[in-house]
């Protein structure tokens, strides 16, 4: 898959939007929609890749070649991979300078792409990453709480070591150079799943600018079968050891004021993934347990008992 990351395709238009999707056909189509209502108040060259990971639903799959056009592909893996692979299709497939992937239970405002269109036409810097806020959602697509809100707007050459200790990204949310992409082979197998696009975020910013747009322009569903809720409470340490491996790779003191993000990042990282107390108290449970309790751990947990009790 490196090997095929690498060889690159021009970038021919300027915008592609990528929906991996496997199997699940409940929310793809507001994925889809609010994309396409979207990028229609652009002057973006732009094209949709539906990229199914061999599904087995006819419904889905029907559903996916009806929208077929000449600006919507439909793409289909032929045999089942692995997750990362998958997303890394959207950068083999895509001819589009920037990249969104877009997840297929989540969608868009209508002003994304607008804003992204308007970046664009007034940046002349290296930029890696377009960021905007995240709100999350539930299943009816009621607002829960915005999980990936920037602090500032604009131009940020630092953003990479605050991503070192904590994944600040939405996925929704964020639009990334495709040259860059094939530069670092994309989505690395060496991370696990659930933490590998906060890594590709990290990666993706080491040494380059993002840029910050204000606002919350896309939204990340929760429900009963996302990912999120269904993660192993043991991939805690995997969080740990990602945390540490990256702080390294950007060069951070871990005694300086950054130790106080990743604590603050692992405390709101739990909170994000289990958000009931029973699973809460778990989790706790688990910390205590398995890891090294050092001064920014026990930091993280009286983080989450203030939280328990509030």
């Amino acid at each position: 898959m490196d090997s095929e990351i690498s060889k690159t395709k021009s970038n021919s238009i300027d915008l592609s939007i990528a929906i991996p999707t496997f199997n699940r056909s409940t929310f793809i189509l507001q994925a889809i929609r609010s994309a396409i209502d979207s990028i229609a108040k652009t002057n973006l060259r732009w094209e949709i890749i539906l990229l199914d990971n061999g599904s087995k639903n006819a419904d889905l799959i029907n559903l996916l070649k009806s929208f077929e056009s000449a600006q919507i592909a439909f793409k289909p893996a032929g045999q089942t991979v692995n997750t990362i692979d998958n997303w890394n299709r959207s950068i083999i497939e895509a001819r589009g300078a920037w990249i969104h992937l877009l997840h297929d239970d989540d969608y868009v405002d209508e002003m994304l792409y607008p804003k992204f269109e308007a970046f664009l036409k007034r940046s002349d810097l290296h930029v890696a990453l377009f960021l905007t806020g995240v709100m999350t959602v539930d299943q009816k697509g009621g607002h829960l709480m915005p999980v990936k809100t920037p602090h500032h707007s604009g131009i940020d050459g630092s953003f990479f070591k605050a991503q070192a200790v904590a994944n600040l990204v939405g996925n929704p949310g964020v639009i990334f150079n495709r040259n860059i992409a094939v530069e670092i082979c994309g989505f690395s197998k060496t991370v696990t799943p659930y933490l590998s696009d906060w890594n590709f975020w990290f990666r993706m910013s080491k040494g380059k600018s993002v840029y910050i747009e204000p606002g919350i322009l896309a939204y990340y569903r929760i429900h009963p079968n996302s990912g999120t809720l269904n993660e192993n409470l043991f991939n805690l340490q995997d969080v740990l050891n990602l945390v540490e491996i990256q702080i390294k790779q950007a060069e951070i003191n871990p005694e300086t004021k950054i130790r106080t993000q990743y604590t603050t990042g692992f405390g709101r990282h739990l909170v994000r993934q289990f958000r009931n107390q029973n699973r809460l108290k778990e989790a706790l449970r688990i910390a205590k347990s398995t890891f090294k309790i050092d001064k920014s751990l026990l930091n993280a947990i009286k983080i989450l008992k203030c939280l328990l009790v509030g």
